[in-house]
Parts: C-alpha cells; sequence; structure tokens
C-alpha cells in the first residue's frame, strides 16, 4: 500500500484541518453500523496472517512494571522525611507519573498481556501492580473494559462513555477543565453506579488485598505515606500529561472514532498510545504494538496524536470538541 500523506498532515495536534469544527451540543454521535474493530481484525488477519505470531505476552512488561511498584514504595515510604512542597510536588510530578502507569500496567494485566498462564497468574499479578494506588481497582477495572472492546460505544453497556448529565453539566470550556480534574471520580465511580455488575469474589479478594496493605502503610509508614499514594492515584489520573489518553475515543476528526498516539509518553504507558492497533488486536502486548503498525501500513494512514498535552488543551480552549463527541450505538439485547 502506497501512503500518500505524510505525517505532519495525520497529526491532529498540528493540523486544525482535520479537526472538527464544531462540537454536538445536546447528543451524542449516534451510529448504526456495528463498532469497526472487530471487522478490522478479520480482514488484517486475512491480509497478514503473520500478525499472530505477535500474540500471547511480554514478561519484560512484568518486570518494569513490578520495578515501578518497588520504586513507588520506597518513595511512600521516604516521603515523611519531605518538607510539604516538595511533597506536594512529588505527589504530582513523581507519584502521579509511576501511578498512571501503574493503571496501564493493569490495563495491560486486564488482557493478560504480562504472563504465561492466562487469567489468574495476570490478575494476580493486577493486585500487586494495584498496592501503591489505595483503591482496590484491578479486578472492577478488568470486568468493565472488557465490555468496552467487546461493546465499543455501545449505550450503557460501554461505561468508558459519559452519561448525557456529564455531557450537559461540563459542556463549557471550564465545565472541560473542571471535568479533567474530576476525571478519577468518573471513571471510577460511572461503571458502578450505572452499571453495577453483581460482586464476585476476586473483587473482595482485591478489597481484602488492598486494604490490609493500607492499614500496613498507615500504621507503619504513617498517613503522610498513605497520601503520597492515594494523591498520585488522583492527581495522575486528572489533569496529568498522560490522561490524554482518557480523550482517544472523542471523535475529534468525523467519522473517526478510536485515535492512536504515537508520542514519547507511550514509553511510560506500555505503548498505550497505540490505541487503534490495541483494540484491533488486543491480543498483541504494548510491547509489540510499534511491531504491529509497522506491519500493517493501514495505521499510518489514519489521523493521530503526536502531543497528548496538545489533545488535553485542545479539549479544554478550541471549543471544537465536547464530551458529546463520543459514538454511541443502541445496544444488542444480549450485551444488555
Amino acid at each position: 500500500m502506497t501512503i500518500s500523506v505524510s505525517d505532519s498532515v495525520l497529526d491532529i495536534s498540528c493540523n486544525s484541518a482535520l479537526q472538527r469544527k464544531e462540537a454536538p451540543r445536546d447528543d451524542f454521535v449516534w451510529r448504526k453500523d456495528e463498532e469497526p474493530h472487530a471487522a478490522r481484525r478479520q480482514e488484517f488477519l486475512d491480509k497478514f496472517p503473520e500478525v499472530k505470531r505477535l500474540y500471547g505476552y511480554d514478561m519484560r512488561q512484568a518486570l518494569i512494571c513490578g520495578m515501578t511498584v518497588v520504586l513507588q514504595l520506597f518513595l511512600a515510604y521516604s516521603s515523611p522525611s519531605w518538607s510539604w512542597g516538595v511533597f506536594l510536588l512529588m505527589c504530582y510530578a513523581v507519584s502521579g507519573t509511576l501511578n498512571h502507569s501503574l493503571l496501564l500496567g493493569i490495563h495491560e494485566l486486564s488482557h493478560d498481556n504480562f504472563l504465561p498462564g492466562g487469567r489468574v497468574p495476570n490478575l494476580l499479578f493486577a493486585f500487586f501492580a494495584n498496592l501503591p494506588m489505595g483503591f482496590a481497582l484491578a479486578s472492577t477495572f478488568r470486568r468493565y473494559h472488557m465490555l468496552h472492546h467487546s461493546s465499543q460505544g455501545s449505550d450503557m453497556v460501554d461505561m468508558d462513555l459519559p452519561c448525557k448529565a456529564e455531557a450537559k453539566l461540563f459542556r463549557s470550556s471550564l465545565g472541560r477543565l473542571i471535568w479533567l480534574f474530576l476525571q478519577p471520580f468518573f471513571y471510577g465511580l460511572r461503571p458502578v453506579l450505572l452499571k453495577p455488575l453483581p460482586i464476585t469474589r476476586w473483587e473482595m479478594m482485591n478489597w481484602s488485598v488492598q486494604m490490609s496493605f493500607n492499614i500496613f502503610v498507615l500504621t507503619q509508614w504513617g498517613p503522610k505515606a498513605m497520601l503520597y499514594l492515594v494523591l498520585g492515584a488522583l492527581l495522575g489520573t486528572g489533569v496529568h500529561p498522560l490522561s490524554g489518553h482518557f480523550l482517544e475515543h472523542l471523535e475529534s476528526v468525523v467519522g473517526q472514532e478510536t485515535y492512536s498516539y504515537y508520542g514519547w509518553l507511550n514509553l511510560l504507558t506500555y505503548n498505550v498510545g497505540y490505541h487503534n492497533e490495541h483494540h484491533d488486536f488486543p491480543q498483541v502486548p504494548g510491547s509489540k504494538l510499534p511491531a504491529l503498525k509497522a506491519m500493517i501500513p493501514f495505521y499510518s494512514t489514519l489521523p493521530h496524536y503526536n502531543n497528548w498535552v496538545r489533545v488535553l488543551y485542545d479539549f479544554v480552549v478550541n471549543g471544537n470538541t465536547n464530551l458529546f463527541c463520543r459514538v454511541k450505538r443502541h445496544p444488542r439485547k444480549n450485551t444488555l
């Protein structure tokens, strides 16, 4: 395939001609077609069967994630000795970055992309990766994230979608900025409030492990150490450079509902920026997504981002996108 459009033109971050001219005011973008990734996956497998060689797991990602946990816990242990100015800076810049990276490690683990053996070893490792975050989210995230992949855009099934009240309340520029600050609460509470699923033994185990660890930190290292971890989780998933990936399904270009990011922050996020590639082939570990992109020329023809900070800036300031810029579909009966 010959690519006739250069990367500089395809980069939405620096090309306003590609962007939406105005945002919807009162409703989402409703479509009747199926989500694009499943059909595209089969088409690509027919044309590029060698993609299957990339399937599986990458234990090097587990090693990186484990080292991140150890570093984060060492910093939490050290944090009571810091001045409050240094403490707050570290909470945002370091704890926020490391905990956001761990969240995306948990994302990889939800696809069993770290360890051999399938669901159980990856889920147990996710409990370990969860420890520095303060909130037990690994098991619950996995359940709702599988629905996001199997039913992208399905109203009241895909809990990655904002609800209508959310989109209306935070429609203004200031509202969108506030929404970004509150993003960890919406991301964490929206699924369990709008589509509560029966609690599983894995979720109870996750909470038991997490609360036992939290009690240990509070009693042995002190409340400041616990605050370092919790603030890192909240600040790192709010207005933070890594949070640009939360807008990866915002329809910035009319007709395209998933966007990839190819900037250097992928080094901290298990290549979650390669998001079209990930949704097409979730069985491919994040470390191998660049190889997948190189294997299938189609991905280089799609509008993409190279700057997550610019994505956040444009979302707040430009006014041509808002939370209504999400593609929704009426759910199939068997997904309700």
